[in-house]
C-alpha cells in the first residue's frame, strides 16, 4: 500500500480482509490509509463501504452510520448499502439496549426517556432497511430486521401494521 498509495483496488481489498477477519494492525493506520485513498477518490463507494465495515467490525457505530451514510448518499439504489445503514443502526441500538439494561432508574418517567432514546436508534435504521426491501422485496433476511424492528417498536404508530405487512411477507419467502 505505501509503494502504491493511489491503487484504490489493494486499498479496498485491505478493507475487506480487516472488516472480515480483523488484524493485528493499529486500526488507526488503516483508518488513516483508507481515509487517504477517500481524500483522492472522494466519489468512491466501495471506498466509504469499506471504510464502514472497517468501523463495524471495530464497533465504532457512530463513524460507521456516517461512513455508510456517504456511500448511500453516492449511490442510493445501492441495496447493500442501505442494508448495511439499517443493520449498524440496529447493532447500535442493541450495545445502547444492553447498557441500558445496566442502569437502575429513580423513576418510570427516567426509565421511559431512557428507552424512548434507544427506541429511537432503533426507528433510524428503518428508512435504509425499507429502502433495500424496495429494492430486493423478497429477500428473507431483510423482511426479518423489518419484522423485527417493527414489533420492537411496536407501540409507535402504524409500526404494528408494518409488522403485520412485513411478517406475511416474511412467510411468504418460506
Amino acid at each position: 500500500v505505501s509503494k502504491y498509495p493511489q491503487n484504490n483496488n489493494l486499498i479496498e481489498s485491505m478493507t475487506m480482509f480487516y472488516s472480515r477477519e480483523g488484524s493485528t494492525e493499529d486500526p488507526e493506520e488503516v483508518f488513516g490509509l483508507i481515509k487517504s485513498a477517500i481524500d483522492a477518490d472522494p466519489t468512491n463507494v466501495e471506498l466509504w463501504a469499506g471504510l464502514g465495515n472497517v468501523y463495524l467490525k471495530s464497533e465504532r457505530w457512530d463513524e460507521a452510520i456516517e461512513t455508510y451514510t456517504k456511500a448511500v448518499e453516492l449511490q442510493p439504489e445501492n441495496e447493500i448499502n442501505q442494508l448495511r445503514l439499517g443493520y449498524v443502526y440496529c447493532l447500535k441500538a442493541d450495545a445502547a439496549q444492553n447498557e441500558l439494561s445496566k442502569q437502575t432508574f429513580t423513576s418510570y418517567e427516567e426509565s421511559t426517556k431512557a428507552q424512548d432514546a434507544v427506541d429511537a436508534i432503533y426507528g433510524a435504521s428503518l428508512p435504509s432497511l425499507e429502502k433495500a426491501h424496495e429494492f430486493n422485496p423478497t429477500d428473507a433476511a431483510t423482511l426479518e430486521y423489518l419484522k423485527s424492528l417493527c414489533f420492537r417498536l411496536r407501540d409507535m404508530d402504524g409500526m404494528m401494521d408494518k409488522y403485520n405487512k412485513y411478517h406475511e411477507l416474511f412467510l411468504q419467502t418460506r
